[in-house]
């Protein structure tokens, strides 16, 4: 405590207190979808009603010596999405699931 008050005495008190800027783009993880065999990843704009095939990112990483990689869907607003077989079977199942009617 005595160096702070000689500190203020010194220098006045023009203490400062800096912190770290939060980054403003956050990953917002919402979940995992792992579509079975022979079904595609679908996603629904629930605003437009616009139905189309999800978009994927590639990722690299080592894992000891080998280099594997992972697929990671780009999240878009307002979109819901779901594996399923076809166009007709994701229509099916969102009206099953009172998204459309």
């Amino acid at each position: 405590m005595n160096i702070i008050k000689q500190y203020q005495r010194a220098y006045g008190d023009e203490t400062k207190e800096v912190r770290k800027k939060e980054v403003e783009k956050k990953q917002n993880i919402v979940g995992n979808i792992l579509p079975k065999r022979g079904h595609t990843l679908f996603s629904f704009n629930l605003k437009t009603g616009e139905i189309k095939k999800a978009e994927f990112q590639k990722q690299d990483f080592t894992f000891g010596k080998t280099v594997q990689s992972n697929k990671k869907v780009e999240v878009e607003e307002n979109c819901t999405y779901r594996s399923v077989l076809n166009k007709k079977n994701l229509i099916k199942v969102l009206k099953r699931e009172n998204i459309i009617k």
